[in-house]
């Protein structure tokens, strides 16, 4: 598995089993991966398409960044979720005419079911959160500061009661 992140994480990202660690301020990941069987694509805008190249013949990339709420701020509520599910569609049409699977991931609110799914998984160990912090709802605005500042390392968890 390959991951970017700063040169201070390194260390942490190798820790959760990365195998390649690309230091986004020194190197371009386009430039040392190819023939990558899966990407998941948290940036977007020009990362997507920097991200579809780094992808073998049939792979797959995974969209996390959908683009609405900054077309919406420039262009309205409708025109902008318009314009940002056309860009979207667009690119997994220029991704699929490439011979690259790309989709969009399509967050669900969650069941019972399937929490409860989630908590076994963790509770097996084959998944292990990470965990930045946990503060008190008291601290709510301590938290968005954290989490907006862009160096947390893992979750911020907000205990209630």
């Amino acid at each position: 598995m390959a991951t970017t992140c700063s040169a201070r994480n390194v260390d942490f990202v190798r820790s959760l089993g990365a195998d390649t660690v690309i230091d986004y301020n020194e190197e371009q990941y386009d430039d040392l991966l190819y023939e990558q069987d899966a990407a998941l694509e948290s940036i977007g805008g020009e990362a997507n398409e920097r991200t579809l190249t780094v992808l073998k013949r049939a792979g797959r990339m995974a969209l996390v960044v959908s683009g609405i709420p900054e077309a919406v701020k420039r262009h309205g509520a409708y025109a902008g979720t318009a314009r940002a599910f056309g860009a979207q569609a667009a690119f997994i049409v220029g991704a699929w005419w490439r011979r690259r699977v790309a989709v969009k991931l399509v967050v669900r609110p969650t069941s019972g079911a399937m929490l409860q799914r989630l908590a076994d998984v963790v509770q097996s160990g084959a998944v292990t959160p990470v965990i930045d912090a946990v503060l008190p709802l008291e601290e709510i605005a301590e938290a968005h500061r954290r989490v907006e500042s862009g160096r947390t390392r893992g979750k911020i968890v907000i205990q209630v009661g």
